[in-house]
């Protein structure tokens, strides 16, 4: 059965059939895109650990074999440690190690090691809640679909012990709404594109996908494609955006389906070729005029799992 895990290195070794010239022209984006801290930013403002995550994602993608960004990627993240008070920053901390441990230098990546590890510890008894999901962050009273995701992804990356696996996947079933789709929060009467993706991927790294019924949630995210190809983020979003479009894609990948036959693949590589920059990067949707580091991991990953 496919895992989280499994996703992200599909995301490496497909993006590396992407053409040489499309690759270079994000690279170079990308290295425009890095501050002299070692991180990365949003659209404005200083670095931060939510941005810097995706551009260690796209360095992956993009290259592995150049130390330059990680060393610094990997300073910056020790600087910013002892500061992380949420599960979204302690993910994007996470996943930088795991990069650099996997790809780059172990060494390196030791120098974060114990630190991060104790800061996860500290962190996950603090957003643990009764109901068998982790918080987003310390004041929250219940757990999130979302968070619940970043920290079972954490605790794999840190090889972290997990707390009790029924109670989460009672949790994660607890969510689903009779559209098939599953909710971010509990008084959340509709479903969503991005929880529901979470959802599956939590279901799937526990293998208890199935305790739940698969295809009414390959309905679901069928009908949150709109006629551009795209994905929205519910069925009231306004137009179709590429977060949700890859996290519809992962989810139909981790599900392992023949349905993922169905996509038009053809109708949504239009899309993703609609938001790419000329000069590099990708913007959200139509509706956006500017590219980020976020974003432009999303349309190649995006179109990774289209030449799947």
């Amino acid at each position: 059965m496919r895992n989280s895990i499994d996703l992200f290195f599909h995301f490496v070794t497909r993006s590396a059939h992407l053409s040489e010239e499309m690759r270079l022209r994000h690279r170079q984006w990308l290295v425009g895109q890095q501050r002299p801290d070692g991180g990365f930013a949003g659209r404005e403002g200083d670095s931060n650990l939510y941005y810097t995550g995706f551009g260690a994602r796209l360095c992956a993608i993009l290259w592995s074999d150049v130390t330059d960004p990680w060393v610094s990627m990997t300073q910056y993240v020790a600087m910013q440690l002892e500061a992380i008070d949420s599960a979204v920053d302690l993910a994007s901390a996470a996943t930088i190690y795991a990069l650099v441990r996997l790809l780059v230098d172990e060494s390196l990546a030791q120098s974060l090691e114990d630190r991060l590890r104790a800061r996860a510890e500290l962190l996950f008894a603090r957003f643990y809640r009764p109901d068998g999901g982790f918080a987003k962050s310390e004041q929250s009273g219940f757990g999130s679909t979302y968070a619940t995701f970043l920290a079972l992804n954490t605790m794999n990356l840190l090889m972290l012990p997990l707390p009790d696996r029924e109670q989460i996947v009672q949790f994660v079933c607890s969510r689903q709404r009779p559209d098939g789709g599953f909710a971010e929060v509990p008084h959340a009467k509709n479903a969503a594109t991005n929880p529901t993706a979470a959802a599956i991927s939590i279901l799937a790294d526990l293998e208890a996908l199935d305790k739940i019924d698969l295809q009414q949630v390959i309905e679901y995210l069928f009908r949150m494609q709109r006629a551009d190809g795209g994905f929205s983020a519910g069925p009231h979003a306004p137009v179709s955006d590429l977060l949700s479009t890859c996290a519809a894609l992962s989810a139909l990948w981790l599900l392992d389906r023949s349905e993922f036959r169905r996509l038009d693949v053809e109708r949504v590589e239009r899309f993703v070729q609609s938001l790419e920059n000329a000069t590099g990067g990708f913007r959200g949707c139509r509706l956006d005029d500017q590219s980020d580091v976020e974003y432009t991991f999303y349309g190649l990953a995006t179109r990774a799992l289209l030449h799947s």
